[in-house]
């Protein structure tokens, strides 16, 4: 369903993407991203490295989280900034939620554009990637 600017309300939950990236995924992601580093595939690097398991790519965690506003914006939405910290390790089988609110619906130069936050949550409701997108709706009324 197309949201449109004049529903759009400050603290309205935008709906969350769920993802379990599987190690299959990662070792695609890692081909097609050029990330060749081993510590998202190789065990022996893993266990070297001391983390628990295969890491998940920083871009594919800024990939899912992304969904949440483009799922959310519609196809008459747009999106016209994006900006992703990375802040914590993510691993193969755990789910990932990703999550965002509507924060503000400033007016800029371009016209009203409504401002979102969005982050992913581990299994422990850890927040490991917060960012924020602006995006731009259309008006019911068509302009």
């Amino acid at each position: 369903m197309q949201p449109f600017f004049e529903d759009v309300a400050i603290g309205q939950e935008l709906p969350p993407v769920t993802r379990r990236p599987k190690l299959m995924q990662m070792v695609r992601w890692a081909g097609a991203s050029e990330n060749l580093h081993p510590v998202h595939y190789d065990p022996e690097v893993i266990r070297a490295s001391g983390v628990p398991d295969a890491l998940v790519h920083g871009r594919l965690k800024a990939a899912f989280v992304t969904e949440v506003v483009t799922n959310w914006m519609g196809t008459r939405g747009t999106l016209h900034k994006l900006s992703i910290r990375l802040l914590g390790m993510d691993f193969p089988n755990q789910e990932l939620v990703c999550r965002g609110k509507v924060i503000g619906k400033p007016e800029t130069s371009g016209g009203p554009v409504v401002e979102c936050e969005i982050w992913l949550e581990n299994p422990q409701g850890e927040v490991t990637v917060r960012g924020t997108a602006i995006v731009s709706l259309p008006h019911r009324n068509g302009s």
